[in-house]
């Protein structure tokens, strides 16, 4: 027999339906959450990020370069700084020789002097303003040297490189090699120097370049004078030898002063 709609069909196996619960979780039963995905930047954005931050860095470097070197040291006019200096050489002994300029004793004493001054100027924090350095006169005692200074500073700069500055930068250097029991002396670059006999004045650039000028001018006559002086000498000489003068050889010497004379004030007038 069929069953009625109202009755119920018992489940198979004898077995009992009970509701399921979609919302009641077996105690035996684990729940498992998946950790949430990390983003993950791509190579070539952090390629692009690292290559701005570089091209930033080197503007900003190229800028200070441009503003605190380039501008200051090739750009900028410069203002021409003449010193006039000396300081006594105690292991050195003066001799008439270097007392002309043109002596050989003179040319390579002023240029071991020089080099000297310049390896000094270079050892100190204006050694960027060093343009050159001419020794002009030896002096007795034992030996004084007398040289010119030139410095080549950028306009800019030019309220902060001052007389005291250059001198005190120069003393205290120099100081630095002076041996104990004798603070009043320094060995440099070959030399005994006595400090307490170096000085240092501002002179202005038009009267160094009048004082070049003359001596190139005055050793110039000098030479002219000896030369004529030697010629005359082995006149009268020759005249001593033989007791008489020949108008030929009198007229022939008168050309060659006359010549020479004329090629020395050619020369002169090419000095600066």
């Amino acid at each position: 027999m069929e069953p009625s709609n109202g009755s119920r069909t018992a489940p198979p196996n004898g077995s009992h339906a009970n509701p399921i619960d979609n919302n009641h979780v077996s105690p035996n039963q684990e729940t498992t959450t998946l950790p949430p995905k990390k983003k993950i930047i791509p190579r070539w954005v952090l390629a692009v990020i690292f290559l701005i931050l570089l091209l930033l860095l080197a503007g900003a470097a190229s800028l200070a370069w441009y503003f605190l070197e380039y501008r200051v040291w090739v750009l900028e006019p410069r203002v021409e700084q003449q010193y006039t200096a000396h300081v006594r050489i105690l292991n050195r002994n003066f001799s008439s020789a270097l007392s002309s300029h043109g002596t050989r004793e003179f040319q390579a004493e002023a240029k071991a002097v020089q080099a000297m001054v310049k390896r000094l100027v270079k050892a100190t924090d204006i050694s960027r303003y060093f343009n050159s350095t001419t020794v002009f006169a030896f002096g007795e005692g034992s030996v004084v040297a007398h040289f010119w200074l030139a410095l080549s500073v950028p306009k800019s700069h030019a309220d902060a490189v001052t007389l005291q500055r250059v001198s005190r930068r120069l003393q205290l250097h120099l100081a630095g090699y002076s041996s104990r029991g004798a603070e009043d002396t320094a060995g440099y670059g070959g030399y005994l120097l006595h400090l307490s006999s170096f000085s240092i004045t501002e002179t202005d650039p038009k009267v160094v370049d009048l004082l070049k000028a003359s001596f190139g001018m005055l050793f110039g006559f000098i030479q002219f004078i000896v030369f004529i002086f030697n010629h005359v000498l082995l006149i009268v000489l020759k005249w001593i030898s033989t007791r008489s003068c020949h108008w030929n050889d009198f007229i022939a010497s008168l050309i060659i002063v006359s010549c020479v004379t004329s090629q020395r004030r050619k020369s002169w007038s090419l000095l600066p």
